[in-house]
């Protein structure tokens, strides 16, 4: 739970740091926007990565999670920092492998398998206009 409280604070603070962003509503922002849009040859999460390490950027960050993470917590700034990147694009359960990649893949399975359907379908289409009795015949 704190770490999902250490994510929700990392990520807006970096949304309203990077300001208007050609013409992308941040405040309506998908999933596409964050994760597959390129803006300026970048996509917002690997700008959110490099935000996060950067070497200016992060004393700021590991500082205002300090403030947030709870005395008895675990949980050190440092390792949340770590955590929130690897939670968002690296490893099976990320956002981007788990959420955006397994999704796609779905999509493309089920592209797949309606055009092997569709193939069929049309195959028995015209195997039926080839064999059909004479009495149903209208043309």
């Amino acid at each position: 739970l704190t770490q999902r409280h250490c994510n929700s604070m990392l990520l807006g603070c970096f949304l309203r740091g990077i300001g208007d962003v050609d013409g992308i509503n941040l405040d309506k922002l998908t999933v596409e926007d964050f994760f597959v849009i390129k803006i300026g040859g970048n996509t917002l999460v690997e700008l959110y990565k490099a935000w996060v390490l950067s070497s200016e950027q992060r004393p700021v960050l590991e500082a205002s999670l300090a403030r947030i993470i709870p005395d008895k917590s675990e949980l050190i700034p440092e390792v949340a920092l770590e955590t929130s990147i690897d939670s968002l694009i690296l490893g099976s359960k990320s956002v981007w492998e788990f959420h955006v990649m397994g999704e796609l893949k779905l999509f493309e399975d089920k592209i797949k398998e309606l055009k092997e359907e569709s193939v069929l379908l049309k195959n028995l289409w015209v195997d039926f206009r080839v064999r059909r009795p004479e009495s149903l015949r209208c043309c």
